[in-house]
């Protein structure tokens, strides 16, 4: 639903909906460090292979999302801990996201 659909499959959100879902609306400051928000989704979150208009959300419940529309790419991570070290976050994206650009 996050990520851009395709003429044979309507997406779930309109176009001007995503958009403004990946727009920068707000900075502030998250786990001591200078973030970007966009409605209730951090941009462009950990790592350093995602496009700029990338989401993420982390909940406390140990599930991460990242999606980056850019690059038509979709990760999830769950885990059985409530908060990983923000850097666990930068290594898993970046294992994913080097491993499908390459």
């Amino acid at each position: 639903a996050f990520l851009d659909s395709v003429p044979e499959v309507p997406g779930l959100l309109s176009s001007p909906v995503l958009e403004q879902l990946r727009d920068c609306h707000a900075t502030g400051w998250n786990m001591g460090r200078p973030v970007q928000w966009s409605l209730g989704w951090e941009r462009p979150g950990p790592g350093n292979f995602q496009s700029p208009r990338t989401i993420f959300h982390h909940g406390a419940s140990g599930v991460v999302l990242w999606a980056d529309a850019d690059h038509g790419i979709a990760v999830a991570l769950l885990t059985a801990d409530w908060w990983l070290p923000y850097q666990r976050y930068a290594e898993v994206v970046n294992s994913v996201m080097g491993a499908v650009r390459n």
